[in-house]
C-alpha cells in the first residue's frame, strides 16, 4: 500500500479548467505543461510514485511540486515560470 502525501492538492472547477487547458497547450514551456501535469495528478489523489511512472518525472520532483501546490496553488506555477525567481529573496520556502 502506498503511504498518502501529507500535502493535500485541491483545485476549484475554474482552476481545473485553466489546467487542463494548459496541459494540453502546444506552444507553453515543456516544464510547466510537466507541472501542469503534475497538479493535476495529485489533485485528483495520484500517488506520488504512481505519478513519477506515469510523467516519467523523478519522485523529488514530484514530491517538491505536491508541497509548493499546496501552499500556493496556481501561483507556484507563476513563480517557477523563470529560473531568475530567487524563491529565498521572496520569502517562498521550497
Amino acid at each position: 500500500m502506498t503511504p498518502s502525501s501529507p500535502f493535500a492538492v485541491l483545485w476549484n472547477s475554474d482552476q481545473r479548467a485553466l489546467l487542463r487547458e494548459l496541459a494540453s497547450s502546444r506552444t507553453a514551456p515543456l516544464r510547466r505543461v510537466r507541472r501542469v501535469h503534475v497538479a493535476l495528478a495529485c489533485a485528483q489523489g495520484t500517488a506520488s510514485a504512481v505519478t513519477t511512472r506515469t510523467l516519467r518525472l523523478h519522485l523529488d520532483t514530484v514530491r517538491r511540486w505536491r508541497k509548493r501546490f499546496t501552499p500556493e496553488g496556481l501561483a507556484a506555477l507563476e513563480a517557477a515560470a523563470g529560473r531568475s525567481v530567487d524563491r529565498r529573496a521572496a520569502g517562498v520556502r521550497a
